[in-house]
C-alpha cells in the first residue's frame, strides 16, 4: 500500500519548510470491522510525503487506515475510533493524528485532531498539564465525503498531561477538534507542586489539522500573580498564535 498526505505531506515529522513527512520508522493501522492491521515503512518516496507500506491484509472492499498506528483503534461502519489519551509522549508523531478511507491500494490521509505546539524553558518544569472538559476521550472520526471528528459522549476525560519536559524543546499536545468554553496549561516541578499556568478567558474553536502555537508558556506567566490570564481567542484572531500549519 501507497500512502499520502493531503497538502505536501504526511506525518511523523515535520520538515524545515513547515511540510509534514513520513519516517521510516511510522506504522498505521488498516482497519477493519474484525481486523486492525500493522503496516510497517518499507520504502518512502522522495520526496517523503508518500511512503509504501507492507503488512498482512486483511480482505476487505474498503480500506479504512489510521496514523499513527494504534492497537485500540476499531471501526464501525465508516467510523475509526481511537482514544486521545490522558497521557501523550509530545512528540510530533504521536501528536498527528489522521485518517483514510480508499477502495484500492493508495491512501490518501487527512488530519483528525487539533495539535497544540508549545515549549518551556525553566529549567524547573518537568511536567506540563492541559486541561479543559473533554478535551480528550474517545474520538469518532468519520470518513465519508470528508472527514469530522467527535468525542463519543461517554467517558471524555479532562486533563492531559506531558511527562519528562525538556527545557527548550517543541513539544505537542493532540486535542478534539471542538469549541472549548475553559482551556488552561499548567507547569509543575519534579515534586509535582505547581509552577505556573495560563489560562483562557473566553471561548475559542480549535479546527481538525491544525496546529495553534503557543510559544513559550513561561513568558506569560504573570510572576505577581499564581495566575496569569492567557486570551488564547483573542490571540488566534490577532495571529499572534493562530494557525500556523493547515495539514488538511
Amino acid at each position: 500500500m501507497t500512502a499520502f498526505f493531503e497538502q505536501p505531506s504526511t506525518r511523523t515529522a515535520l520538515s524545515d519548510g513547515g511540510a509534514v513527512v513520513w519516517q521510516s520508522t511510522d506504522a498505521i493501522s488498516i482497519l477493519s470491522p474484525s481486523a486492525n492491521d500493522m503496516f510497517v515503512v518499507s520504502e518512502l518516496g522522495n520526496p517523503a510525503n508518500s511512503a509504501d507500506f507492507k503488512g498482512n491484509l486483511t480482505s476487505a472492499s474498503i480500506w479504512y487506515a489510521l496514523y499513527p498506528y494504534d492497537a485500540n483503534a476499531t471501526l464501525s461502519s465508516n467510523v475509526v475510533s481511537v482514544p486521545i489519551k490522558a497521557s501523550q509522549s509530545g512528540a510530533f508523531a504521536d501528536a498527528n493524528v489522521a485518517a483514510s478511507k480508499a477502495d484500492g491500494y493508495n491512501l490518501s490521509f487527512q488530519n483528525a485532531t487539533s495539535v497544540f505546539k508549545f515549549k518551556i524553558t525553566d529549567e524547573n518544569v518537568k511536567s506540563v498539564k492541559l486541561s479543559a472538559p473533554g478535551v480528550g476521550g474517545t474520538l469518532n472520526i468519520t470518513l465519508g465525503d470528508s472527514i469530522s471528528s467527535t468525542l463519543s459522549g461517554t467517558a471524555t476525560i479532562d486533563e492531559i498531561t506531558i511527562f519528562d519536559i525538556t527545557s527548550g524543546t517543541d513539544y505537542y499536545i493532540t486535542i478534539a477538534p471542538k469549541t472549548y468554553e475553559d482551556f488552561q496549561f499548567s507547569w509543575y516541578d519534579g515534586t509535582g507542586a505547581e509552577l505556573g499556568s495560563s489560562s483562557l478567558g473566553k471561548s475559542t474553536t480549535v479546527s481538525e489539522g491544525t496546529i495553534y502555537t503557543w510559544g513559550d508558556l513561561t513568558e506569560h506567566k504573570d510572576i505577581e500573580y499564581a495566575e496569569s490570564k492567557l486570551d488564547i481567542a483573542k490571540m488566534i484572531e490577532d495571529g499572534v498564535i493562530g494557525k500556523v500549519l493547515t495539514f488538511r
